[in-house]
């Protein structure tokens, strides 16, 4: 499955305001909740036929096509406004290979824009099924989450390294680096740097910018900043969950009772 990072994460709904700052990232996957109950096509409401119909027309109209005037023609002369009727007609009419497109958009538009999302913030990551008004990256609608897990952090904050590293040499002077837990520190100045390299008695420098430092190396060099790398975990993370979402980590039976609470709150 394909996903995507939504950039509108105040816009989202899925974060509280006090939640502004820090690490917030909201991730998609673009393949659509497919049960009965997310596509709500057991008994159309009037909602929904309105909805097919807002989906639809705008692309038959701005198509220009032989298929797309042989609708709106239908629509107006023959069935009195009736889109549904006039697609019917249209694909009775004209031979498969020249109904690719129309075919197409009607699968969208009677689609369950019901996506899987990935929602990060902080340490905590969350994941559930989304109802948008079109596609992964379009206006949510409703939410339900499904469960919750913690992002790990794969680095050191410099000031327990510190703390440590003091014990660790005095009494494995010449073995420091065997003690990390990570290989990655977090180091924020040039002086913090220089102080750890004096400790564990390495030579030289290999100082470019605060970020991570792998201190495997001598001496230690950077990484990347700690943004980037946070963001790299996060959608590490993402893809991990996303790529299992409806194999392993929802039973059919959940996606439709989110469904049905997604549809529900949404009439």
């Amino acid at each position: 499955m394909a996903i995507v990072e939504r950039k509108d994460i105040d816009a989202s709904g899925l974060f509280e305001a006090w939640s502004a700052g820090g690490n917030r990232f909201l991730f998609a996957g673009t393949d659509e909740a497919d049960d009965p109950a997310c596509r709500g096509l057991e008994d159309l409401t009037r909602s929904q036929i309105e909805a097919f119909r807002a989906y639809l027309l705008p692309r038959l109209e701005s198509a220009r096509d032989e298929v797309s005037e042989f609708v709106l023609r239908e629509m107006k002369v023959t069935w009195d406004g009736d889109l549904g009727n006039a697609v019917s007609d249209a694909i009775e009419h004209f031979p498969d290979k020249k109904l690719k497109r129309l075919r197409a958009w009607i699968d969208e538009a009677l689609g369950s824009h019901v996506y899987p999302y990935v929602k990060i913030n902080g340490d905590e990551v969350e994941w559930g099924l989304m109802l948008t008004d079109g596609g992964p990256e379009d206006k949510i609608i409703e939410y339900e989450p499904v469960a919750q897990t913690s992002l790990p952090e794969d680095f050191i904050k410099f000031w327990r390294f510190k703390d440590a590293l003091h014990d660790i040499v005095q009494t494995y002077p010449h073995h420091a680096r065997m003690w990390l837990i990570s290989p990655f520190v977090s180091v924020h100045s040039e002086k913090d740097y220089d102080e750890a390299v004096s400790e564990m008695s390495l030579e030289g420098s290999a100082w470019k910018r605060p970020g991570l430092y792998d201190f495997r190396a001598e001496p230690p060099v950077f990484y990347k900043t700690l943004d980037d790398y946070i963001h790299e975990l996060a959608r590490n993370k993402a893809e991990e969950l996303l790529s299992r979402f409806y194999r392993y980590l929802v039973d059919p039976s959940d996606v439709e009772d989110v469904c049905k609470t997604l549809r529900g709150r949404a009439s």
